[in-house]
């Protein structure tokens, strides 16, 4: 049952980022900011669908910070 919930809020997003481009016209998601490089907003689709920031933030630094030492920016 809850696999049909996340189906269904997940199609409603797309049916209203189709339509005008923001996924926010779906009533059964909270608000989902514009993503951000600097706030880095992201939705999770899980048992509760929730909003949150910088998906595996210390991963991408990591290598972030290798490929600037390797291309010698750092």
């Amino acid at each position: 049952e809850s696999d049909l919930a996340v189906a269904h809020a997940m199609r409603q997003a797309w049916v209203a980022f189709s339509r005008h481009g923001d996924p926010n016209g779906a009533d059964v998601l909270p608000t989902w900011p514009r993503f951000t490089a600097s706030e880095g907003h992201y939705l999770e689709f899980g048992d509760s669908i929730a909003v949150h920031q910088h998906l595996r933030r210390d991963r991408l630094d990591l290598w972030e910070a290798e490929a600037r030492r390797r291309r010698g920016w750092e």
